[in-house]
């Protein structure tokens, strides 16, 4: 009934879902670009439509109240910002003793300008050996774009220059607030990465 609606709200609102989900037991999602609270609402969306079952990341504030048992329900996992924590540690165990899991991050973590994406996600696909799956949200095309999964290479500026390289074809909801498209200057380049 839920997806019903979901789905019905979802094609009224003229969004639509281009490419399918992988028919894979483990693989980590990346959702971009995020610059709006938007993102989220057409996420969920995609979550109730297609039924994937999968785990994400939020700022633990957000898992106060009854948005906090909804954040809990649809797979989020609180995270305090501010304290070092062993997120990927946690995660690489959970693909590990699981038979199935998707774990889905939105790499930019915030909705406010960053000039680059932060590669916890890489980290884990690498030490988990999983596939990675690139979630494209255009709000341009109202398109939800999923591209085929792919292995990580190992190499991080190669495999990012890959990332880096879809994500600037999608538009964003707001695309001042993304560097994929607007680089400021002084920033550093998507380039020059190292692990976080």
């Amino acid at each position: 009934m839920i997806r019903k609606f979901v789905k019905y709200c979802f094609d009224l609102s003229g969004w639509k879902i281009v490419g399918k989900l992988p028919d894979i037991p483990k693989w980590v999602g990346i959702v971009a670009p995020h610059t709006s609270n938007w993102d989220f609402v057409v996420a969920m969306a995609v979550k109730f439509i297609t039924g994937i079952e999968g785990s994400y990341v939020g700022k633990h504030t957000l898992f106060r109240g009854p948005l906090g048992w909804f954040m809990r329900k649809t797979g989020g996992i609180p995270v305090v910002r501010t304290e070092k924590n062993h997120l990927v540690d946690t995660l690489v165990r959970e693909f590990q003793n699981r038979e199935r899991m998707v774990f889905v991050s939105a790499p930019e973590g915030t909705r406010s300008y960053v000039p680059r994406f932060r590669t916890g996600f890489w980290a884990v696909a690498m030490a988990a050996q999983v596939p990675v799956v690139m979630v494209g949200l255009d709000f341009k095309k109202k398109e939800v774009q999923i591209q085929e999964p792919f292995m990580l290479s190992g190499d991080l500026q190669r495999d990012m220059d890959r990332i880096y390289g879809y994500f600037k074809t999608v538009n964003a909801c707001y695309p001042a607030l993304t560097f994929l498209n607007q680089p400021k200057p002084g920033d550093p380049r998507p380039s020059e990465l190292h692990l976080d």
